[in-house]
């Protein structure tokens, strides 16, 4: 695990952050998801945008 540290970052912030999702309300929860595949969804265009340019 030393040689590769984002996956225990990523995994040490998964694990701070689920509980801490799990104290919102359901309609929080929702935005929260719909804001993120919003922006997952724009990471992976812009890329592929600019690629074709």
């Amino acid at each position: 695990m030393d040689e590769l540290p984002i996956i225990q970052k990523t995994y040490d912030l998964i694990q701070w952050y689920v509980p801490v999702l799990n104290r919102l309300p359901r309609d929080h929860k929702m935005m929260l998801g719909e804001r993120i595949a919003k922006f997952i969804e724009v990471g992976w265009a812009l890329p592929t945008l600019f690629s074709l340019a």
